[in-house]
């Protein structure tokens, strides 16, 4: 395997070679599908941070939360450090995608989650605990920074990511591929790791 040249971009990106007609789920982990030059390899997880990622900043920025609804509201017990730092700046909370509303001492009812967060009690828990995380690293007014609004963001899409690790259905990979490729920079992560790989002909050839 190797980085994808400057070429290999220009054929994937800029002539749409890619098609998700023919596309192949291999380990759980990535998607294979055929291009002139060989196969493509993608990493499901880092190709879901990176579209998280570009979702997240463009709500950030645009200050639309993308929230999705909890058919069951969730109630968490928190530290009284972590409901504080929660429940201190609703609107934080709100710009984010997530409806959180107290719910007696030191506990809180999830309501609402961002796009990509899952709904069951581990998953929901999970977030929360990201978005713990995420406040501490990320100054108080992050919403009027943009150096800030990115850090979390990438925050935000690691974690969606890793919750939502579901095996894709062959069309989730369909959607998954043609949502990556709508992405600004489809070819790396938020953390700037690689999301796909070319295996060419000429590689193959040299293992049979």
């Amino acid at each position: 395997y190797r980085i994808i040249s400057k070429k290999e971009k220009i054929e994937i990106f800029d002539n749409n070679e890619v098609s998700t007609n023919n596309l192949l789920l291999f380990s759980g982990k990535y998607i294979v599908t055929a291009l002139k030059s060989g196969l493509l390899l993608i990493n499901i997880y880092r190709a879901k941070e990176r579209i998280f990622y570009e979702k997240y900043l463009k709500s950030l920025d645009n200050l639309k939360p993308i929230a999705n609804q909890i058919l069951f509201p969730c109630t968490i017990e928190l530290s009284p450090a972590n409901y504080s730092l929660l429940m201190d700046s609703p609107e934080r909370l709100e710009s984010l995608g997530f409806s959180i509303k107290p719910a007696g001492e030191y506990r809180v009812s999830i309501e609402a989650l961002p796009e990509g967060f899952g709904s069951e009690q581990e998953e929901i828990t999970a977030a929360i605990d990201s978005l713990i995380a995420s406040f501490q690293e990320c100054d108080s007014d992050f919403l009027s920074k943009a150096e800030q609004r990115e850090k979390m963001a990438r925050s935000l899409s690691r974690s969606a990511a890793m919750s939502d690790n579901k095996r894709l259905s062959t069309f989730q990979a369909r959607t998954l591929v043609d949502a990556l490729f709508g992405c600004t920079q489809p070819e790396m992560s938020p953390s700037g790791k690689k999301i796909m790989e070319i295996l060419t002909v000429e590689d193959i050839e040299k293992r049979l």
